[in-house]
């Protein structure tokens, strides 16, 4: 099933005769060309595709010498004066009796409600808002922890590669580490502004953990203290905290 519709353009005082599955859409497409329609006092007519081309070109026939003759627009073809309004409106019925059709024209087009009411509107808002936060927070979260481990463990793979030519000192007593690197060129390589000194936590069950516990700098060396006693049961920071020891561990070995 499709549409016959007669469109009404009271500022252009003429109708347009045209078919579309959906006439409010179609009206909204060239509404660039022709503004907008009156929606309330138009007509629309329910056919099925076989009969609907040749009632369309059945009424464009009939109503050629009332033609507009637009030069330039969308469906420029299809617009009639007003005051063939009523002879199109009789063609139709005449059309309908005639082929014993089940349907009638339907005066006014369906708009679609845009329309959200007050207090939906400010609960959907409030839901998202809370959803969109907790989603930020685990991103920012995962993010923090990614980037403090990718700095830690590039610090320690430079120490390694380059241990006979760095000066440094890692300092073990059980799961506190303290890493002292002095070498001012070295210093001038890393990034080491990404270690977020600050601890991401929120509700949810998971639990961003910083790695680097505090950071000291002097003229001419870098301090980064670690704690990895971490009693999450978050099998995601157990992962990253094991790696990192590993990697101390690793790292005490060249010292």
């Amino acid at each position: 099933m499709t549409n016959v519709y007669l469109l009404i353009y009271p500022k252009l005082k003429a109708f347009k005769v045209g078919k579309a599955d959906n006439v409010f859409n179609r009206a909204d497409n060239i509404k660039k060309w022709w503004g907008e329609p009156d929606y309330v006092n138009s007509l629309s007519l329910g056919i099925n595709n076989e009969l609907v081309f040749k009632l369309e070109k059945s009424l464009h026939l009939l109503l050629d010498q009332f033609s507009m003759n637009y030069s330039d627009g969308d469906g420029k073809t299809e617009f009639f004066s007003l005051d063939a309004y009523s002879t199109a409106i009789e063609y139709v019925n005449i059309f309908i009796k005639s082929n014993k059709l089940p349907s009638a024209l339907v005066k006014g087009i369906d708009k679609p409600n845009f329309l959200i009411d007050v207090n939906k509107s400010k609960k959907r808002d409030y839901i998202f808002s809370k959803h969109n936060a907790g989603k930020n927070r685990i991103i920012n979260s995962l993010s923090y922890t990614m980037k403090n481990l990718e700095v830690v463990l590039r610090v320690n793979n430079l120490l390694i590669k380059y241990r006979k030519r760095i000066n440094f000192e890692l300092i073990c007593n059980n799961q506190d580490y303290s890493l002292i690197v002095y070498d001012r060129k070295f210093l001038a390589k890393i990034l080491f502004d990404n270690l977020r000194i600050e601890y991401e936590s929120f509700s949810g069950g998971f639990v961003g953990h910083n790695l680097c516990g505090s950071l000291d700098k002097g003229e001419d060396f870098y301090k980064l203290n670690f704690h990895l006693n971490v009693s999450s049961k978050n099998e995601f920071i157990i992962l990253l905290v094991k790696e990192l020891e590993s990697s101390f561990k690793l790292l005490q070995k060249q010292t």
